[in-house]
Formats: structure tokens, C-alpha cells, sequence
């Protein structure tokens, strides 16, 4: 049977139609495969703030035939690091070259982009479990029915109990921390040219970046007390307060915002887990190396593995022989970013007042590559110790 009948005759379901779901589509309608979105929502563009793609996932997505990606957002020039007082604590050259730039932009335009041939998804159809997958997996909803299909990709987020088919015993952890994002219909000259800025305070960050097309998109990360998740009757409100002694443009952003497009979101993360695949299941993105957003690079890492599944799809008559390669070259890969990700939000998120002021201090005065040079010896000895 050719890899085309078998497609037709066994398609494959995709469980979430975010980011890793809608390219892990356009990656099988490449190699001839079936698929189907499934997604609890009623819309696949809706939701989200903003994101920032590293030139790799740029690169793949282009390989992938997005290359209306490079016209998306604003090509970032440099991130600017700085305290509550507005001093500047690092600049981060990010234009290597005009083909190695990060682009900010807004989760909807990029999800406008990778919809563009998604015809037919199932839509406001939650996916409750996930049997035989060694086999003929069986899809379970809420409403009752069920579906058959030739393999599942898992692309339901970290929080989806899916993951428990493939890998039973890995929980995402509470990082204790919760974040705000939001998308400002106004530019500041201050971001202007492709300017990041990161403000750190004690237990408390603000991003801001140029999103494009006159828009500008910002995140807070606030530490979490014993209590749990702060409480306040209105986000914006809370954040206006909270921030109002911080340097400019951040009050100006905020209160630009629509206080109903805010998104507040728990931090978590996952563990590094040795189990993505089982069977004819796969788990992709953040179910299986969901990450703290604080190196920005959880969807990056989603887009760049699926660009390397691409690639061994055409090796391996099976899906579950492709899924098993691939999920052997991308798992150490992730790892070592899962890690890097949590030591930048230690890092950032200092709320004593001693270290607070040592970190800011060092990152002041010595150069970045030698903090570079020091940052990597850690990452590496957490990697040897976990495999």
C-alpha cells in the first residue's frame, strides 16, 4: 500500500489547533498524510497576546513554506535590559545579519498565517481520552462519540490530561508565578528600530516590544506569595498600580490595552520527560516540553522540532517509526532549552533585595559574552546529570 492509500484509509488527528497543532498539519499535508484538527474552541485564531519567533523558527517556518512569516510583526535590532529606576543593565545585540533577526508580532496574525489551508477542523469538540494507541488509537469526547484513526498527535497544551496516554506520570509544575500579556493598539518611539525592553524589579518583570502595524505587545511576570494568585477586581487596574513608579512607556502601554483582551495565565513548566511517543500517539509542544516563557521560546521550540519531523517522515513508511526517530533527535535538544529557560527566570525573577542588587551589579559592568561564557558550564552540568 502507498504512503498516499495509507494516509487516506488511516488519517491522523491532531488534539489542539494552536501553534504546534496548525504546523504539525501543514508538516503531514506535505508527506501525503490525512489530518484533522480537533479543537475545543470555536475558532483557531482566537485568543493569545504576542510572541516572539527566534531567526530558527522563522527559518522554519519559511522551509515549511510559510515565508509570508518575515513580513509579520517587527524585526527586533536589540533588547535592552534595565531596572525600575531606568538604568540600563544590558543591551543584547539580536541583528546578526537581515536573515537572523527575531520578529515580534501577535499570536492572531501569526495564527492567521499557518490557518491558511486548514479547511476543515472540527471545531468546539473537546477530546476527553485517548486509547489503543499502540494500535488503532480511539478518540473519546465529551459529548460521547468517538473516532478511530491511524495515529494522534497531542497538541493540546500542558495543562491537557491527554498526555497521561503516552506519558502517565509527567504533571506540569507550578512555578509560582503568574503573568499578564496584552497587545496595545500604539507605538512608542522608545520601541522603535526593533527595541525589546526588559524592567526588572524585585520579584516583578515587564516586557515590552514593537508587534507591527501600530501595535505593541507587553507582558508582566509578578512572584507569587503563599496565597496563591493575587487578587483584584480588574487586571489592568491591578497592573497600572502595581507599575506606577516604573519607568515610561510601560503605564502608557497598559493603559492602552482593551481591559478585556488582558490575558492572565499561571506560570508553569514541564519537567524534562523521556517519553513523547507511544505507539501511534506523539506529543508535541508544550505537552511535551512545555517551558516558562522566559527565554521566549516555547512556540520556537514547537515550530523548529516539527520542521525536523518533516524531515524523517519521508524515511519511514510508519508514522509511529517517524515519530520514534524524531522524538530521538529533537528530546535532548529540548531538554537543554527547558533548562536554559528556567535559569533565565531564576535569574530574572530575584525578589531578594541582596541578590537583586549583585545580579544587576555584574550584569551592568561585565560584558555580556563573559556572562555568556559563565551561564553555559551550569546548563551543561544539569544536562550531563540528567542523562
Amino acid at each position: 500500500m502507498s504512503l498516499t492509500t495509507r494516509a487516506k484509509s488511516r488519517g491522523i488527528a491532531i488534539v489542539g489547533g494552536g501553534i504546534a497543532g496548525l504546523v504539525a498539519s501543514r508538516v503531514l499535508n506535505r508527506h501525503q498524510y490525512v489530518c484533522t484538527i480537533i479543537e475545543p474552541r470555536t475558532e483557531l485564531t482566537l485568543g493569545g497576546a504576542g510572541l516572539v519567533l527566534w531567526p530558527a523558527a522563522v527559518r522554519a517556518l519559511s522551509q515549511l513554506g510559510f515565508s509570508d512569516v518575515l513580513g509579520l510583526g517587527t524585526p527586533l535590532r536589540e533588547s535592552i535590559l534595565r531596572d525600575t529606576k531606568g538604568r540600563t543593565l544590558l543591551r543584547i545585540p539580536l541583528a546578526f545579519s537581515r536573515d537572523r533577526q527575531p520578529h515580534a508580532l501577535t499570536r492572531q496574525s501569526l495564527m492567521r498565517l499557518l490557518n491558511q489551508d486548514q479547511c476543515n477542523p472540527i471545531l468546539a469538540k473537546s477530546c476527553t481520552d485517548i486509547s489503543d494507541v499502540e494500535h488503532r488509537p480511539v478518540l473519546t469526547f465529551s459529548d460521547g462519540t468517538r473516532m478511530e484513526a491511524g495515529g494522534v498527535i497531542v497538541a493540546a497544551g500542558m495543562n491537557s490530561t491527554l498526555r497521561q496516554s503516552v506519558s502517565p506520570n509527567a504533571q506540569p509544575r507550578d512555578c509560582h508565578r503568574t503573568s499578564w500579556r496584552g497587545v496595545a493598539p500604539i507605538e512608542d518611539e522608545r520601541l522603535a528600530g526593533g527595541t525589546g525592553i526588559e524592567t526588572l524589579g524585585l520579584g516583578c518583570r515587564v516586557g515590552l516590544f514593537p508587534a507591527g502595524n501600530g501595535f505593541s505587545y507587553w507582558f508582566v511576570q509578578q512572584n507569587l506569595h503563599a496565597d496563591g494568585l493575587i487578587a483584584k477586581p480588574s487586571a489592568r487596574a491591578w497592573l497600572e498600580e502595581r507599575l506606577r513608579s516604573w519607568p515610561e512607556p510601560i503605564a502608557r502601554i497598559i493603559a492602552a490595552t482593551p481591559e478585556e483582551s488582558i490575558v492572565e495565565t499561571p506560570i508553569s513548566e514541564m519537567l524534562p520527560q523521556p517519553r513523547w511517543q507511544r505507539g501511534n500517539a506523539l506529543l508535541i509542544g508544550d505537552a511535551a516540553h512545555g517551558m516558562a516563557p522566559d527565554l521566549g521560546r516555547g512556540a520556537c521550540a514547537a515550530i523548529v522540532n516539527l520542521l525536523a519531523f518533516d524531515c524523517v517522515l519521508s524515511k519511514y513508511e510508519s508514522f509511529s517509526q517517524a515519530a520514534h526517530s524524531y522524538v530521538k533527535a529533537r528530546r535532548r535538544v529540548s531538554w537543554v532549552i527547558q533548562h536554559a529557560s528556567r535559569l533565565a527566570g531564576s535569574l530574572r525573577q530575584i525578589e531578594n533585595r541582596f541578590l537583586y542588587t549583585v545580579r544587576n551589579t555584574l550584569w551592568r559592568f561585565l560584558p555580556p559574552l563573559l556572562l555568556f561564557r559563565l551561564i553555559v558550564p551550569l546548563l551543561t552540568k544539569r544536562l550531563k546529570k540528567r542523562s
